[in-house]
């Protein structure tokens, strides 16, 4: 179950990057979300408020309990596991950095482009921002944009000064961002792995199917048949381990045969 928090389109100025927010919604996490990647100028904060689960990332695994905060960054491969008996419900912040090089880069915009991965415990009382912005989008009072910009502004201090805290960190010395194009294609490989064409990813992008083969191999060294079918291949593995058979898994991740699986 998800809704949206924030259904206006949203550019704030952070030091010298322009944060342009793409999505800020609430959700109950009843499923287990897989193993996927951002792309090159996407990032995604997430507030655990209640619920357990684990969130999965290389070869180490993270508990999740209420009040944890986690931040996926650019190419970082990682999954997000809910415990069914009491499942994680969170705000979900997704938003694009590009660069303004007319102005001045400061250590709290270096620290927020630079960082690719985070987790551990949210001391800066975060909480209460994001029911602020629930409040401010779902009264549209006078001003609310104004009011909404301020609140990100401040969530993002908060990001940041969470980063000197405890936690597990990663940076990039650098990130070139340019591309809105790969927050599409990461939500289609994850759930439409079954139906997706490569004739209606392109329309998807905006691109001609050439172009979009172009842009698939250069965000992720990957051709469409290869990626979809490594998604497929993903799922098929969990649905055969949770005691499906592989015929009937071949078929659910959109095989006409199990010969299509490895």
């Amino acid at each position: 179950m998800t809704r949206d928090v924030i259904d206006a389109k949203i550019s704030i100025r952070f030091g010298n990057l322009k944060v342009n927010l793409i999505r800020l919604n609430y959700s109950l996490i009843t499923s287990d979300y897989p193993e996927h990647r951002h792309g090159k100028n996407f990032y995604e904060l997430h507030y655990i408020d209640s619920g357990k689960g684990t969130l999965v990332s290389g070869d180490k695994e993270y508990l999740l309990e209420s009040g944890s905060l986690i931040m996926t960054g650019p190419l970082l491969a990682h999954a997000q596991h809910t415990d069914t008996k009491d499942p994680m419900s969170e705000y979900c912040f997704e938003f694009e950095l590009t660069e303004d090089s007319r102005s001045q880069s400061t250590k709290e915009s270096n620290l927020l482009q630079s960082t690719v991965f985070w987790v551990g415990k949210d001391s800066q009382g975060m909480l209460s921002k994001f029911q602020r912005l629930d409040i401010e989008s779902e009264s549209k009072n006078l001003g609310y944009i104004q009011a909404i910009s301020s609140i990100v502004t401040e969530i993002l201090v908060d990001l940041v000064r969470n980063y000197n805290g405890i936690s597990e960190l990663q940076t990039y010395a650098k990130v070139n961002l340019n591309d809105r194009r790969t927050l599409i294609a990461d939500e289609v490989f994850v759930f439409e792995y079954a139906t997706i064409t490569l004739a209606e990813l392109s329309r998807k992008l905006g691109l001609s199917v050439r172009q979009t083969q172009r842009f698939l191999q250069k965000t992720y060294g990957k051709s469409f048949v290869a990626l979809r079918a490594e998604k497929r291949q993903e799922k098929a593995n969990e649905l055969i381990k949770g005691g499906m058979s592989r015929r009937q898994a071949a078929i659910e991740v959109g095989y006409e045969s199990e010969q299509s699986l490895k």
